[in-house]
């Protein structure tokens, strides 16, 4: 189970922050708990395309109604307090705080920052919201590995290029997607919270996995990163390979 391979179990609230999967995850974390008959709220404190019919929505300014429609669903529900350009208009911390403390929520999944589908990024100054508690997940595409950098597979490489004078067309290798995750401004920026794990996502095929296996060791040079799970959320049947220190 991805929840278990993550490390779930041990928190009420899971953020979900980079790119290459965030989303997919969010559903699939909800879909698992589920199952297994926790009671699940999802929301996003940036913003989020609409889901599919298929997982409700609960769109409100007005927290107490949302807690009301959460107390009474049977099922997860993603919340916000409305759409604009077919996106989920996130909730402030505040509300993360409060609906993962009602009594009978089991678990809050929330999204922490967007990347345009992209496998990579470097987050802007003012992202991702992280509400300060529970588990921050680090997800990243393997799609990115080995790829020259560019807009195609990074979010705001001028960003990259700034604080870590890389050029366009520099080689992703293994090495360099660690230094772009720890920079202090971007990931980096956690070296001191004691509850970061790494998703590695899109791990297809058994050459994926080597690859992804080289990766996860790379990463986990980073003190501050305890674990490192490998993936492939598309997949008909998940599993999950596990990488600690």
């Amino acid at each position: 189970m991805l929840a278990e391979a993550l490390g779930v179990n041990k928190h009420k609230q899971v953020a979900l922050v980079g790119g290459g999967g965030k989303t997919t995850a969010l559903f699939h974390l909800a879909k698992e708990q589920a199952a297994v008959g926790k009671k699940v709220v999802l929301a996003t404190t940036t913003r989020m395309y609409v889901p599919s019919p298929e997982v409700p929505l609960m769109l409100n300014t007005d927290l107490q109604t949302v807690v009301k429609t959460v107390q009474a669903a049977s099922r997860p529900v993603l919340v916000g307090q409305g759409v604009e350009n077919d996106k989920v208009v996130g909730v402030p911390c505040s509300w993360v705080e409060a609906l993962a403390g009602l009594p009978g929520i089991d678990l809050l999944v929330y999204e922490a920052d967007g990347s345009r589908n992209r496998p990579l990024k470097f987050p802007a100054e003012y992202e991702p919201v992280f509400c300060g508690s529970g588990l921050l997940v680090l997800v990243l595409g393997l799609s990115c590995l080995d790829k020259p950098l560019g807009p195609e597979n990074f979010q705001r490489t001028e960003l990259a290029e700034r604080h870590l004078a890389l050029t366009l067309g520099t080689m992703l290798t293994a090495e360099r997607v660690q230094e772009i995750i720890a920079h202090p401004r971007s990931y980096g920026r956690y070296w001191d919270y004691p509850h970061v794990t790494c998703l590695i996502n899109q791990a297809d095929t058994a050459d994926d996995r080597r690859r992804a296996s080289e990766l996860a060791g790379v990463l986990l040079r980073l003190t501050w990163l305890r674990r490192v799970v490998v993936t492939a959320l598309e997949a008909e049947n998940v599993e999950c390979d596990i990488y600690e220190r």
